[in-house]
């Protein structure tokens, strides 16, 4: 199934669902931004860190070093002790876009997994992020081509869980910065 078809709706809160888990809480860079500073100061550095590991990985894709972002996600896969279709997700990204020749950031969000639908907390150790990039691509289309690149910290690491070819994102990411 392509990777496209997977992330094309946009679920509640702005969130594609992918890997989170039933309840996550999901917030906008911006409205991070909105929080007392004690509470923002911790949530944007680890933001900022994961925003770091998505460029490079997005900087990988459009300059022709494939295989390092993949090589990336594997490792990240081997961490979490779960699988990782390389030739899969090479095939939709060629299917969707031809190669990936530049990128625009767009925005980020922060997703906070809980264990109940009572748990609200904001734990680190438990968040992921998604930045987003809307694409340049070899390949004409009528519509822009957005990925989206997960990010977790694991082992004293942000890594890239997966990166996603999208045709919508959370419209709150427009022009976030």
């Amino acid at each position: 199934m392509a990777v496209a078809a997977l992330c094309m709706g946009v679920l509640a809160g702005g969130t594609f669902g992918a890997q989170l888990p039933a309840y996550a809480t999901t917030y906008q860079r911006a409205q991070v931004e909105a929080f007392p500073e004690s509470e923002k100061r911790p949530i944007l550095e680890w933001l900022d860190a994961s925003r770091a590991v998505a460029d490079r990985a997005v900087d990988d894709l459009a300059s022709g070093r494939i295989d390092a972002c993949f090589d990336e996600i594997a490792e990240t896969a081997a961490v979490l002790n779960t699988g990782f279709d390389r030739r899969e997700l090479r095939r939709d990204i060629r299917r969707a876009c031809g190669s990936i020749v530049g990128s625009e950031y767009l925005g980020e969000q922060v997703s906070f997994n809980h264990g109940s639908r009572n748990d609200s907390s904001r734990d680190l150790a438990h968040a992921q992020s998604r930045v987003f990039y809307v694409l340049r691509t070899t390949k004409q289309t009528s519509e822009p081509v957005y990925l989206a690149v997960d990010v977790i910290e694991r082992e004293g690491r942000h890594r890239v869980v997966y990166v996603w070819i999208q045709t919508a994102i959370p419209s709150a990411t427009d022009g976030t910065q």
